[in-house]
């Protein structure tokens, strides 16, 4: 099963790089928002995205399964796949 996440970020938050650098080491994609830029703002508002970092798990259609804060939750949330 591929797994596939939304990742929210911001510019302004110290966690978020090391949310994104593990991201890159493990097998999933994903796309990224930057709660700052209209794009992003606009895809956290209708998914009730209220802190970041926030990573989004979603099946192959494209819906939630689970949401992660921190590493620690991705990995076990990993685990599960």
């Amino acid at each position: 099963m591929s797994k596939k996440y939304l990742l929210f970020t911001s510019p302004f938050c110290k966690f978020c790089p090391t949310i994104k650098q593990f991201l890159a080491t493990v097998d999933a994609s994903g796309a990224n928002f930057d709660i700052t830029q209209d794009d992003g703002r606009n895809k956290a508002l209708s998914l009730n995205v209220n802190k970041i970092p926030t990573v989004i798990f979603v099946d192959e259609a494209g819906n939630e399964t689970t949401r992660a804060h921190n590493i620690n939750d991705i990995r076990e949330i990993l685990s599960d796949y």
